[in-house]
């Protein structure tokens, strides 16, 4: 199949849920259950080491606009929704809020992860916008400039300890995020002879976004449908900080040391990559966070985990994901390719969250 053809995939799963959503009733849930269907067929088939056969940058961009733009449609659609169609039960809108929720982590995300990324200032934008879909515009500010920097180390707030559980991740690292980048934008204004809290804050123009897109959702969806999107929003953020959980879970790197093709995790399942636009073929983009999706190699001598969402669901078992997941391959990538400094730190790790010193 054309590769260009093949990243449709996110929106069409989109649409899925935004038809579900649109004849209401039970079919509210239509958007969540694609999640164990992509996530069983990308559990039987093999790793996928072909590197995309892309070249067009703006073909290639198509679907990842189509993909943040609708991510805060479908939102819209579920308040709206809720409004005209007074029946619907607390269950159906509950449905219609988790859908989102994973909409939102799983294709919503990897879209604006990869505009914001970009240099063009339109297309930067609109991954800058998008975020909205799981409650947060400010994130590409603790990620650009915090998380790239200090991937793996002690440093970031994105690599989980050892011995971390995904409940906990989850929740402290949002907040985390959002104090990073708040710190960042404000030393970034210090540098340039400007107070933290001068209107030239990028902090006031997120409010503004997020007042905007607040006053429309009630509008069009009243109390009920305000609360809702809130809730689909919230669950959308914890799962994000789930899937940013086991991108870099467990890794080494002593801080500022160089970063190397090793220091983050690699999911190549054929639906993993293709559904998060190669979020999950991790490796190229720390060593260039401008490499577009499809230019980015996967790293067929890497320690692979299981797929992205296959991954996902494992995690919220956390005594399986550690002992049969996490453990083994961290034990294969202490002794394959840390080195001795980072062995110390993998060790000390070990010991602090209770586990055995595997390292030879």
């Amino acid at each position: 199949m054309n590769d260009y053809i093949k990243f449709y995939l996110a929106p069409l799963v989109q649409v899925v849920g935004a038809v579900g959503i649109y004849v209401g009733g039970n079919y509210m849930w239509a958007g969540l259950a694609t999640l164990p269907v992509l996530a069983i067929l990308d559990t039987i088939l093999p790793d996928n080491f072909e590197k995309r056969k892309m070249n067009n940058r703006l073909l290639a961009d198509i679907p990842l606009v189509i993909s943040a733009l609708l991510g805060i449609a479908l939102l819209f659609l579920l308040a709206w929704k809720i409004n005209v169609t007074p029946d619907l039960t607390t269950l159906q809108m509950v449905g219609g809020a988790l859908s989102l929720g994973w909409l939102s982590t799983v294709v919503s995300l990897p879209a604006t992860h990869e505009l914001f990324h970009e240099i063009n200032p339109i297309r930067k934008a609109i991954g800058i916008v998008g975020q909205l879909a799981f409650f947060d515009v400010t994130r590409h500010i603790s990620h650009n400039n915090g998380h790239h920097l200090d991937v793996a180390s002690s440093l970031d707030y994105d690599t989980a300890k050892r011995g971390e559980n995904i409940y906990k991740f989850a929740v402290e690292t949002g907040w985390q995020n959002h104090k990073e980048s708040f710190k960042l934008e404000a030393n970034a204004l210090k540098k340039r002879g400007k107070n933290a809290w001068s209107l030239s804050n990028y902090m006031y123009k997120a409010l503004l976004i997020l007042v905007f897109f607040y006053v429309g959702v009630y509008y069009i969806g009243g109390e009920t449908g305000l609360l809702y999107v809130l809730l689909a929003q919230a669950v959308a953020r914890l799962w994000i900080e789930g899937l940013n959980y086991f991108q870099h879970c467990g890794l080494i790197r002593v801080n500022h040391a160089p970063i190397l093709h090793y220091h983050v995790w690699n999911h190549l399942k054929p639906i993993s990559r293709i559904i998060t636009f190669e979020i999950t073929n991790h490796c190229d983009h720390h060593q260039d966070a401008f490499m577009p999706y499809y230019e980015m190699t996967p790293d067929k001598d890497s320690v692979r985990l299981p797929g992205a969402l296959t991954c996902f669901a494992i995690a919220l078992i956390p005594p399986i994901w550690f002992n049969f997941i996490l453990k083994p391959a961290l034990k294969e990538w202490d002794n394959r390719f840390a080195n001795d400094e980072e062995k110390k730190l993998a060790r000390a790790a070990n010991k602090a969250a209770g586990w055995e010193d595997w390292i030879k």
